[in-house]
């Protein structure tokens, strides 16, 4: 996956994404392995720290995966922490062979 300004390559080909969406995964991948809080992505992805982030940044999340279609496992929920970038999903297993 290469996240190149509102474009994001895939292995099936470039998935076109909106401003917020691509802001919103690129702070996610900055900060990989570790889940990002719904406080620091509405600061960081919005600029705003009002009582309505937290809505916003779900809503954007959820626009963000329908844009990724198959692929929207890349943005994976971390229940009472907010969101983390998921490669796991879309590795490939590596089996030993005895």
């Amino acid at each position: 996956f290469v996240l190149r300004g509102h474009s994001l390559s895939t292995p099936t080909g470039p998935r076109r994404l909106r401003s917020t969406g691509s802001k919103l995964l690129a702070h996610l991948a900055h900060c990989r392995p570790v889940a990002v809080g719904m406080d620091e992505l509405g600061q960081v992805v919005l600029g705003r720290t009002d009582d309505g982030v937290q809505r916003s940044i779900y809503n954007h999340v959820l626009t963000l995966r329908l844009q990724l279609g198959p692929y929207a496992a890349l943005v994976a929920t971390d229940h009472r922490r907010g969101y983390r970038l998921a490669l796991e999903p879309f590795t490939p297993e590596v089996r030993e062979t005895a």
